[in-house]
């Protein structure tokens, strides 16, 4: 049976061995890490009644600097609170790229994208991120965007695709 003790170092040890010993068995309790070192992220769920306003919060992401660029995955065809004349648009609404999402399968593709584009900006490659995002809209661009906030609108409609597509539900079977 073997000796579940723990290792204790050797009083004649090196400093070094010693050191290998005390922290060969478990990992560190906890990591320090300096402030500037990592990326902050904020995760938002808004939940509320209908046509409380839930789309135009999100929206103005638009306007913050550390939140733009904004990706709007549209689901359910509310982003008309978001068609703001440009001259009256002082939360830069106009600067929202959209998605039209209209089945489970796209929210998937979606997903994809988003994955990809995460990495390439995360890692700074500029060319990946102009080639991927002139694929999707189709046109040649030069500067790419940095989706810092997403947008599902609405979440509820996303689970109901969700659901169509586990049940195999689609429009030719509704």
């Amino acid at each position: 049976m073997a000796d579940s003790s723990p290792v204790k170092p050797d009083p004649e040890a090196s400093r070094e061995e010693a050191v290998q010993v005390a922290t060969a068995k478990k990992p560190p309790p906890f990591v320090i890490t300096s402030q500037g070192a990592h990326s902050r992220y904020l995760k938002l769920l808004i939940y509320s009644d209908y046509g409380v306003g839930k789309t135009f919060l999100s929206g103005t992401a638009s306007n913050v600097d550390s939140m733009r660029d904004v990706l709007l995955l549209n689901a359910e065809s509310g982003d008309l609170t978001l068609d703001i004349p440009e001259k009256e648009d002082k939360f830069n609404f106009k600067d929202i790229d959209r998605i039209r999402v209209k089945d489970y399968h796209t929210v998937a593709r979606v997903h994809e994208f988003l994955k990809l584009h995460c990495q390439f900006r995360e890692s700074g490659e500029e060319d990946r991120l102009i080639a991927l995002e002139s694929q999707l809209k189709g046109i040649e661009i030069t500067k790419p965007k940095h989706y810092n906030t997403v947008i599902v609108d609405s979440l509820t409609e996303v689970e109901a695709y969700c659901m169509n597509q586990l049940l195999g539900i689609s429009d030719s079977t509704k």
